[in-house]
């Protein structure tokens, strides 16, 4: 398990931000000095999660729904 920092928690929220995306994959490089900010996917990372049995596109119609058609209602 990963544990994120805090400080890397605040950089996510930031990119997040400027990005105005709801949802996003972000992939960061990490080394001996630290990470750096690599890249931001519209597909989440399909792939990967389903490859360890998440089904990401449920997770997603249930966001959707929840979000745009329960508070409305």
């Amino acid at each position: 398990k990963f544990e994120i920092p805090h400080n890397l928690e605040c950089d996510i929220n930031k990119i997040v931000n400027e990005l105005n995306y709801e949802i996003v994959g972000l992939d960061f490089l990490f080394d001996k000095d630290g990470y750096s900010f690599c890249e931001a996917n519209g597909n989440a990372g399909y792939k990967a999660f389903t490859s360890l049995g998440i089904n990401m596109s449920k997770i997603i119609a249930e966001y959707i729904f929840d979000k745009y058609f329960k508070e409305n209602n």
